[in-house]
């Protein structure tokens, strides 16, 4: 098995907008199928409606304080959520997260704006 490595380093990362207000997102990996990391980064108040991925998916808040599920989350806090496990997060105060998926993709559960779900 060939070994491989994926740097991401913070002064080339490209973040991109969402179409839900006040989110932006940047990749530190991505692979076919999976796992993919990525940072979100939430203005106070944000609001990621419901959804559910494939696989499981893991947050660790790096700053701020964010709500999932009704969970509240701090920095240094991690939170494991299961396949198709349905669950929204709310950025109590301007926030920034990682999140490693196990595998792509993202359906929401609600009627949602498009381009999310890839």
């Amino acid at each position: 098995m060939k070994a491989s490595v994926s740097v991401s380093l913070s002064a080339q990362r490209e973040w991109q907008d969402t179409p839900y207000p006040g989110i932006r997102y940047a990749w530190l990996h991505q692979s076919e199928p999976g796992p993919n990391t990525a940072l979100l980064q939430l203005d106070q108040g944000a609001f990621l409606p419901r959804h559910l991925h494939p696989g499981w998916e893991q947050i660790y808040v790096i700053s701020g304080h964010i709500e999932v599920n009704g969970f509240d989350l701090f920095a240094n806090d991690h939170i494991y959520i299961g396949k198709e496990q349905a669950h929204e997060v709310i950025a109590r105060e301007p926030s920034l997260y990682q999140t490693v998926s196990e595998i792509r993709g993202v359906t929401f559960c609600d009627a949602s704006p498009s381009g999310l779900n890839d």
